[in-house]
C-alpha cells in the first residue's frame, strides 16, 4: 500500500507541476491594428502597378549613337554602344547593362529604374566604369510611356560639389527612343550634354 501511495503522490505532484508551467508560459499575443496596419501599408506599397507595366518599354536590346559635349560651343563625340534592358523582380525595375566607349576608352554602365509607390515617383540609379560616384534621379512619365522626364544632382569634378541635371527620353516609335541629358556650363546657363539614339536590336 505504501508503495502504492508514493506513486500516487509522485503523479499528483508531477501532474501539478506540468500544470504550473503551462499556466506560467506567456499567452501568445495577437496581432494588433497597428501591426495589421503596417502590413497592409507594406503589401500595397510593394505590389506592382500601372506605372510598373511601363517599364516594359524598355526591354530589349538596343543599339546606341551617343553624342557627348563637354563643350556647348564645340561639336559633340560620337561613339557606339549597346543597352540590354532586362525586367527584374516582377516587373519592379529595369536593369540596364550598357557597353561601348568613351573617349576611345572601354565603358560599362550599370543602371536601375523603377516606379516608387510610395513617393508617386519613378527612381533612377547609375554607375559606371569612368566614375567612383553614382547618379540618383527622380521623375515622372506620360501616360502612354511616350515621354520621360527626370531630374537629380551628381558630383561635379570641377567643383567638388553637387550640380543638378535633368534628362528626357522620348519614344519616337516603339523601337526608336531618343535620350537626352541636359547641364549647367561655368556661366550656369543649360545645355544639351549628351544625346543617346537607341534602335531596337530585333
Amino acid at each position: 500500500m505504501r508503495r502504492y501511495f508514493l506513486l500516487a503522490l509522485t503523479l499528483l505532484l508531477a501532474a501539478g507541476f506540468a500544470a504550473a508551467q503551462e499556466k506560467a508560459k506567456p499567452e501568445k499575443a495577437a496581432p494588433s491594428a497597428a501591426a495589421d496596419a503596417m502590413m497592409e501599408a507594406w503589401m500595397k506599397a510593394s505590389t506592382p502597378g500601372e506605372a510598373h507595366k511601363l517599364l516594359a518599354k524598355h526591354a530589349g536590346v538596343w543599339d546606341a549613337e551617343v553624342k557627348l559635349w563637354m563643350d556647348p560651343a564645340a561639336p559633340p563625340m560620337v561613339s557606339k554602344g549597346k543597352g540590354t534592358n532586362t525586367l527584374i523582380f516582377g516587373g519592379r525595375f529595369v536593369e540596364t547593362r550598357f557597353t561601348g566607349d568613351f573617349n576611345g576608352q572601354p565603358f560599362e554602365g550599370i543602371g536601375y529604374m523603377g516606379y516608387d509607390n510610395i513617393q508617386k515617383k519613378y527612381v533612377g540609379f547609375w554607375i559606371d566604369n569612368t566614375a567612383t560616384w553614382f547618379m540618383t534621379s527622380t521623375g515622372t512619365a506620360d501616360k502612354e510611356g511616350k515621354t520621360w522626364r527626370s531630374s537629380g544632382e551628381v558630383s561635379d569634378p570641377m567643383t567638388g560639389t553637387m550640380k543638378p541635371f535633368r534628362e528626357e527620353a522620348i519614344f519616337e516609335t516603339p523601337d526608336r527612343l531618343v535620350s537626352r541629358a541636359y547641364d549647367k556650363g561655368p556661366d550656369g546657363k543649360e545645355f544639351k550634354s549628351m544625346e543617346i539614339t537607341y534602335t531596337r536590336v530585333k
